[in-house]
């Protein structure tokens, strides 16, 4: 029964796609499943027995120390999922993360497990959502085409661009400058 139930476990375990990362009393990583090793970009192998801070950029190290330790020592067994991180990658990137976390004790070993869904393409989905409803709303406006095209460079740069630049091709064939908008005012000279 006990073989049955381990083998039960590693299966789920190792076929999630989030990232299941367990760690131990000194915040050392002690699981390190299939999905996490995608996410993150390491082998099971280069991070067993590592720091958890390998995965969480440096900036929110402390505070993420400070979270993990509170709940360690409080009386919660389990925080939802939905908590909002920011993880690090192998390769240096950062990306958007959703996590919840869990506490095991088992005689006088305590196991915290953490399930960690990279959000990154969800929030690129809601960002392009978000704009495409605003460029509709410029689109539907009651304005001149010049008005539009320049609305549509400033929400351009508002939403994804450093710089934005319109030129329009007149009825004689000559280009001309319509607009230039930038993020950073400073570059608005270009």
């Amino acid at each position: 029964a006990l073989r049955l139930s381990e083998a039960k476990f590693s299966g789920i375990v190792s076929l999630s796609a989030d990232a299941i990362v367990s760690i131990d009393d000194r915040q050392r990583i002690t699981l390190f499943n299939e999905g996490a090793e995608k996410i993150f970009g390491y082998s099971r192998e280069e991070v067993l027995g590592r720091p958890l801070d390998i995965l969480i950029p440096a900036r929110y190290r402390e505070a993420h120390r400070r979270y993990v330790e509170e709940f360690a020592a409080g009386t919660e067994d389990a925080r939802r999922a939905g908590r909002k991180l920011v993880g690090l990658r192998k390769s240096g990137e950062e990306f958007p993360a959703e996590g919840c976390i869990s506490r095991l004790e088992v005689g006088s070993t305590r196991i915290l497990t953490a399930s960690v869904r990279d959000v990154t393409e969800q929030q690129q989905r809601e960002s392009e959502k978000e704009l495409l409803a605003e460029v509709g709303g410029v689109l539907v406006a009651d304005l001149d085409d010049c008005s539009i095209l320049s609305r549509i460079a400033e929400v351009a740069v508002r939403s994804f661009a450093d710089v934005c630049v319109v030129d329009v091709v007149e009825d004689s064939g000559e280009v001309g400058r319509l607009t230039v908008a930038c993020r950073d005012p400073s570059l608005a000279w270009a």
